[in-house]
């Protein structure tokens, strides 16, 4: 285990409505939403959307929390946000903590995890796929 990755005490339910019972009135954190990584976050008809959206969606639901999504069009920007104080919470960002440590960023606990997958035609032999094009997205 890497010692520099820092742990987290996990709060139960009383806990955590204790703590938002000394809060002096609603707590709103800006969440950079980069749109450009479906199904975590995207924008549908212009609105916030996503598995990072639902989840923290969620949370403020069962805690009271409230969130502003403020979307980004790449992560240059979504950077240059997090820099200027612009946003609290970046959603969505891939698990890397070296990553996280250069662009000056700290992490939470892993919410989702997923496999990535080839989809196939299937005229496709998947145990011969030398010579095969492969398109990804920009953002994979």
């Amino acid at each position: 285990m890497n010692s520099r990755i820092p742990t987290f005490p996990r709060c139960s339910p009383g806990e955590v409505e204790r703590y938002l019972g000394k809060l002096s009135g609603p707590l709103l954190d800006r969440i950079d939403l980069y749109t450009e990584v479906p199904p975590l976050e995207f924008e549908d008809q212009g609105q916030p959307a996503g598995i990072a959206v639902d989840y923290l969606r969620s949370i403020s639901e069962k805690t009271g929390l409230t969130f502003e999504f403020v979307p980004a069009d790449s992560t240059a920007q979504l950077d240059q946000m997090a820099a200027a104080g612009e946003v609290e919470m970046i959603a969505g960002m891939t698990y890397d903590y070296d990553l996280a440590q250069k662009r000056n960023l700290g992490m939470t606990r892993v919410y989702l995890n997923s496999q990535f997958v080839a989809v196939l035609n299937k005229r496709i032999d998947e145990t011969n796929l030398s010579g095969k094009v492969m398109a990804l997205s920009e953002n994979s």
